[in-house]
């Protein structure tokens, strides 16, 4: 596996404070997870809040995802600093990223991802270049959107009952 796809470049990068003087940590290496890492980011997403005057555990979708990115990072590497790594490496901390930072960051980690099912034949060489090479539309051979469901056949058989949106416009659109 070509180490590459475990290393970004950010942006922005990890604001951090070093010896008083405010330093970006611009290199952020990452790994492939497992069940533990899934386990650490379903505890770090978890809140109690007191709903009916019970205590009640939930899990924010968001913060779940947050974290399980963040357990993706090794470390984030800064020239002639020592490394941040995942051992001091928190949400706080994780949460100072730039939107745009985080969003490459979570970009990267879906490569890593789908490299791994490629890797252990869950998915054809052909699925993940489809997937990060666009879809071609079969009918005019260009990349972007198809026409899926129906999409293509609204208001063809206005006469038959459609499931959905598509109901809607059936019912609603006069011939006059």
């Amino acid at each position: 596996m070509n180490d590459s796809i475990f290393i970004l470049q950010l942006l922005d990068g990890l604001p951090s404070n070093v010896g008083g003087k405010p330093v970006k940590y611009k290199t952020v290496h990452l790994r492939e997870t497992n069940v533990n890492d899934e386990l650490t980011a379903v505890q770090l997403a978890e809140r109690i809040k007191t709903i009916n005057g019970k205590p009640t555990l939930l899990v924010s979708d968001d913060l779940y995802r947050t974290a399980l990115t963040m357990r993706h990072v090794e470390k984030f590497t800064c020239s002639g600093l020592d490394d941040i790594g995942q051992d001091v490496l928190d949400l706080e901390m994780f949460g100072r990223l730039t939107t745009y930072d985080l969003q490459r960051i979570e970009e990267r980690c879906l490569v890593v991802s789908m490299a791994a099912q490629l890797r252990y034949g869950l998915i054809t060489e052909a699925e993940f270049d489809q997937i990060f090479a666009g879809t071609t539309n079969t009918t005019t051979g260009q990349i972007g959107p198809r026409a899926e469901g129906q999409a293509a056949a609204v208001g063809a058989d206005r006469d038959q009952d459609q499931p959905g949106p598509a109901m809607l416009t059936d019912f609603t659109a006069t011939n006059t």
